[in-house]
């Protein structure tokens, strides 16, 4: 379906996050947050990011399920992962997202927030 993909990002001063984890949204408790494929922590905001590997819902349910995050396939979580994917095709390389939840259907939404590279100093 398409080779980008979340990243969690935070901005907090321009860290970066310890560990780089894709993020999906909250298939859980439908609140306006992402939570990791591997550690189901949450997260306000991604960064697109591109993978260099085609994704399907399949791929990623099969990583959740790997990763402990669900026990096993349902419909709604493919129906969210396919609906997600698709999204993900709207934005370019490096925007940063964020996600709104409305009558339990998500809408994502490019961040006003930019993406600081810090220069260094030395010659």
């Amino acid at each position: 379906m398409t080779k980008k993909f979340l990243e969690a990002y935070l901005d907090k001063k321009n860290k970066r996050t310890r560990k780089r984890e894709f993020i999906i949204p909250d298939i859980f408790n439908l609140q306006n947050s992402f939570i990791g494929i591997e550690t189901k922590k949450e997260y306000s905001h991604g960064i697109i990011c591109f993978t260099g590997v085609v994704l399907d819902s399949k791929t990623v349910i099969d990583r959740l399920i790997e990763n402990k995050i669900i026990q096993k396939t349902q419909n709604d979580y493919i129906a969210t992962i396919d609906k997600y994917l698709t999204d993900l095709k709207d934005f370019k390389i490096s925007n940063i997202i964020t996600i709104e939840y409305i009558d339990n259907n998500f809408r994502l939404i490019k961040s006003d927030m930019k993406r600081r590279i810090i220069k260094n100093k030395l010659p």
